[in-house]
């Protein structure tokens, strides 16, 4: 999923940057993203490769996994969730 926000109007919510990091997405979040492209054949309107630096937050419970990426230059957020 990709949504497009104001950035300034996403404090306190999911997509509030502040709780992202800013290293490297891992190779286990970098391998659920592959996967999903070419499961979904998404159109992300951007290359996969200039995600993985992009900032993000990964969170884990016990439904699975929820990786969201913030495509800065763009004002976009991508979601990718792995289910268990």
């Amino acid at each position: 999923m990709k949504i497009t926000a104001d950035p300034e109007k996403v404090n306190d919510t999911i997509l509030d940057d502040r709780e992202y990091s800013s290293n490297r997405l891992s190779q286990e979040s970098i391998r659920m993203v592959k996967e999903a492209n070419t499961t979904l054949q998404l159109d992300l309107g951007t290359q996969l490769d200039d995600l993985y630096d992009q900032p993000h937050r990964e969170i884990n419970n016990e439904s699975g996994t929820l990786i969201i990426i913030r495509d800065a230059d763009s004002s976009e957020w991508h979601f990718f969730e792995c289910l268990i």
